[in-house]
């Protein structure tokens, strides 16, 4: 890594002995952090986790300690930007989470360790931003971000939902229910019937179609044609006309992808075409096979044969 500032060099360089670093922490670290850490402990990390843009005018030391006898690691961060920088409270919880995404690399199904970051400044005028990275929300929300990140997050979990809790959501129901029974769609016929005639009757055919096409793909759907006509059988014959915008939306969609495939297959069969037209030009000028094949692109046993059919195409003049 190349440093450019004198300051963030020196502290590199200086920060590597043991005697210096343990006196570096024993003077700067709070004593609630001091008092748990044991310096003895201390070693240097090589892994940098700065910005590549930022490496100009950061550098950063990783030592790994114990916290009161378990694994931990103190982070130096060294910054000798212009001004101060708003998200610096961002870039070392960033910085932080790629520490603890490398110790859980190396050390797996153990504890997270605890990280305890120091920021050291060297820029022309004092550090003027807030170092709590809950100031960087709007004030209004601090309370809320408070609470968001440093509680457990939500989990829906499919295997433990029932379809009457979403009775009122129908799209969400239709979701649910083909990820939780994809296995066993064909038992659930009936009522995945009653839930696409009534998103048909909504006008959601692109969702409809991506639910379908999600079974198909999943292979529990012959085909989308054939799952349509079995939930059109499993509805009362008075309402098998409700799913008719989902059922011409496949076919429209069908329609399409077909001529997609055609234009690209005519494609393929252009570009196939003209390096044939090229390698007989190749092959009339008098040029070797290798060196068609080369040129070409194409297969040496097509071009054997283009350079028979010129053979005997010259042989019938």
């Amino acid at each position: 890594m190349s440093i450019h500032q004198p300051h963030d060099k020196l502290i590199k360089n200086v920060l590597k002995h043991k005697a210096v670093s343990r006196e570096f922490f024993d003077a700067l670290l709070p004593s609630h952090i001091r008092n748990i850490i044991e310096l003895e402990t201390l070693e240097l990390n090589s892994t940098t986790f700065i910005d590549e843009k930022l490496r100009g005018t950061s550098c950063d030391l990783l030592f790994s300690t114990k916290f009161a006898g378990r694994p931990g690691y103190l982070y130096i961060l060294c910054e000798n930007q212009s001004k101060s920088d708003r998200y610096m409270p961002l870039r070392l919880w960033r910085y932080m989470l790629s520490i603890m995404k490398q110790h859980s690399k190396t050390h797996p199904n153990e504890p997270l360790p605890l990280i305890y970051p120091l920021t050291f400044f060297t820029g022309k005028k004092p550090y003027d931003q807030s170092m709590d990275f809950l100031d960087l929300f709007d004030e209004v929300d601090r309370d809320l971000a408070r609470h968001i990140m440093y509680n457990p997050f939500q989990l829906v979990d499919l295997n433990l939902t029932n379809e009457s809790d979403f009775s009122k959501y129908v799209m969400l129901n239709t979701l649910v229910m083909a990820m939780k029974h994809y296995q066993h769609i064909d038992q659930y016929l009936s009522e995945m019937a009653q839930l696409f005639a009534a998103i048909d009757q909504r006008g959601e055919t692109d969702f409809a179609c991506a639910i379908i096409n999600y079974l198909v793909d999943r292979g529990k759907a012959g085909s989308a044609k054939e799952f349509i006509d079995e939930l059109h059988e499993a509805l009362p014959e008075s309402q098998r006309g409700n799913m008719e915008s989902i059922s011409q939306y496949l076919v429209n969609q069908g329609i399409q992808k077909g001529r997609v495939e055609g234009e690209q297959i005519g494609i393929q069969k252009g570009r196939e075409e003209g390096r044939e037209e090229v390698a007989v030009n190749m092959l009339q000028l008098g040029m070797g096979t290798d060196d068609v094949v080369k040129c070409s692109g194409l297969q040496r046993a097509v071009v054997e044969a283009l350079a028979e059919q010129l053979k005997v195409s010259k042989t019938e003049h």
